[in-house]
């Protein structure tokens, strides 16, 4: 009894509380934030969030100057406190000019726009809206334009096989207008950038300032690896040709870069067919592009606007904004392509549910607003920032570490398989020496191996696996190209035991190297860096104490074959 009474108890607290909160809610300051932002939402969705920063910012200012007095009247050394002080003081004057103080709200929801056939989810309306404190004028606000302009004109020009488009205004005078507010700032940058750019900084922030459009399409069947059939537009503003100059000084330090007076380009077919780009400078604007005949490819194609697809996604959007962001369908399969070869297709990413949506940013009196139709909504937008996209980081470091671990299997097993046909190359080589008086094959380098071939040794024999070497079909047709090995001529039964006869070709194995010696012994060197034949004799002389007349006849042979094969 007395447990049903604690619950009870609870309960009728728990009430008490929430309707407290919501009496006072709608009077204070907060609740009057919360209703603002949540008007501008869809409160009966799959996700709904909305954020008041007001205490953080209070808290940011107020634990920031507490730090900076505590600093100035500290008895640090002044090489330490100043520096502080001043980037203290830089940092305050751009965080009250970016008006990041001004921000009041922001929030965001989901709601099911549309369904399919079996009632599941197939389309969201994303809404986000950010509320700003009356006449706002910090930097960052003003950055991406005051106004909104018809859109309509925009989608009309994207292609079919639009994988990502966005058209938005950039700003960046409203820096400098933020910047002349201050008393120095302004003035020690516009030096700057007369002595370093040779241009007014107002004057380069204002030639930049308008719309920018970025455009990404693909053809069908598009390679994420040769990128032949991808294509990319860039456009925005250059009046006074800044960009398009410094661009052309950086293009002309690369081969292949054809210039023009009002244009140039970068030929990339080398090691991408077909690809181009090209950076053009038309009316004020600059026009780069990306990929072969894109601009003519871009105007020959079927319009975006027409197809069901996109009509669904901008059905409802409003007809002008200040810009807008679209992903399309084709990115999807784009990138399911490109994770599947990244990890060797041992992982086949599905693109049978592609991504795609349509945003709208518009300027509001108050601060900002997005509306967007989307195939997902916040809650796998958040999914996707803060565990699918980790979860594959993290996947994809493993996958590198077992091609890795792979690879350091295989290759112990190739120098083991080396070791193996070594000895049929160790039986030949005694063989020789038992019916030529003790003596190895006296011709230095290949010549010498070409008589254990017409005494009867296999082709295959002189080739490692660790290598791309091929075997020669017959004796006859044995060249430098069909043998995995290196000899050293001139040795007999009576030499030092522990001289080499046959040693690998230095790049066949990572960090070792096989070798036969006088005495019939096959060995495996553990060689870091064997990247010639001098290191592989070196190394041998500190294992087995050579005489110093054997040790420089060995280091001559070894020098011989290092300049021959050009083992430097």
């Amino acid at each position: 009894m007395n447990f049903n009474l604690s619950v009870l108890a609870a309960m009728l607290l728990t009430l008490a509380v929430t309707l407290s909160g919501c009496r006072s809610g709608t009077t204070s300051e907060d609740g009057r934030t919360f209703e603002r932002v949540a008007s501008r939402l869809d409160a009966d969705g799959s996700y709904f969030m909305v954020a008041n920063p007001r205490y953080l910012l209070e808290r940011l200012e107020r634990d920031g100057s507490r730090l900076v007095a505590m600093m100035a009247q500290s008895d640090l050394p002044r090489e330490i406190r100043d520096p502080f002080l001043l980037f203290s003081s830089a940092f305050e004057i751009g965080w009250h000019l970016s008006g990041v103080d001004e921000l009041t709200g922001y929030g965001r929801s989901s709601s099911v726009y549309r369904r399919d056939e079996n009632g599941r989810p197939r389309l969201f309306t994303n809404r986000s809206t950010v509320l700003l404190k009356p006449g706002a004028e910090g930097a960052l606000w003003a950055l991406w334009g005051r106004k909104n302009r018809p859109l309509s004109g925009e989608f009309d020009a994207l292609p079919v096989g639009t994988a990502f488009a966005a058209d938005f205004e950039f700003h960046p005078e409203a820096i400098w207008e933020a910047l002349c507010k201050t008393d120095r700032s302004a003035g020690e940058l516009d030096r700057i950038s007369r002595k370093l750019l040779n241009i007014p900084l107002e004057k380069l922030l204002r030639s930049i300032s308008g719309e920018i459009g970025v455009l990404l399409f693909l053809d069908d069947g598009a390679d994420p690896e040769t990128l032949q059939g991808v294509h990319a537009l860039v456009v925005l503003n250059d009046r006074e040709r800044f960009l398009f100059r410094q661009l052309g000084r950086l293009a002309q330090l690369l081969p292949g870069t054809k210039m023009e007076e009002n244009a140039f380009s970068i030929d990339l077919t080398e090691d991408y067919p077909g690809l181009i780009i090209r950076v053009s400078l038309e009316d004020s604007m600059l026009f780069a592009t990306f990929g072969a005949d894109t601009m003519e490819k871009l105007g020959g194609a079927a319009r975006l606007a027409g197809t069901p697809e996109f009509r669904e996604l901008a059905e409802g959007l409003p007809a002008e904004g200040s810009g807008f962001f679209y992903v399309g369908s084709p990115l999807s399969e784009f990138l399911a392509s490109l994770l599947s070869r990244q990890f060797d297709d041992r992982i086949v990413f599905d693109a049978g549910r592609p991504v795609a949506g349509l945003a709208v940013t518009r300027c509001e009196s108050d601060g900002w607003s997005t509306i967007a139709r989307a195939t997902v909504d916040y809650n796998q937008i958040e999914f996707l920032q803060e565990l699918a996209l980790p979860f594959f980081a993290v996947v994809s470091s493993l996958s590198d570490q077992f091609a890795a671990r792979q690879n350091t299997i295989l290759e112990g097993r190739y120098r083991e398989e080396c070791r193996s046909r070594l000895v049929a190359v160790r039986d030949a080589l005694m063989k020789y020496a038992d019916s030529h008086k003790g003596a190895f094959p006296a011709q230095a380098g290949i010549g010498g191996l070409k008589e254990l071939l017409e005494n009867g040794l296999r082709p295959a024999a002189l080739i490692c696996p660790g290598s791309e070497d091929e075997a020669a079909a017959a004796p006859g047709e044995f060249t430098f190209d069909n043998c995995s090995y290196l000899y050293f001529e001139g040795y007999t039964r009576r030499s030092n035991p522990k001289l080499p006869l046959l040693i690998d070709w230095p790049f066949n194995h990572t960090g070792a190297v096989n070798v036969i010696l006088v005495d019939g012994t096959i060995e495996t060197l553990k060689i870091a860096d064997a990247e010639n034949c001098r290191k592989v004799a070196s190394f041998l002389q500190t294992r087995y104490q050579y005489s110093e007349k054997e040790f420089r006849e060995l280091f001559r042979k070894a020098s011989r074959l290092d300049q021959q094969f050009e083992l430097e």
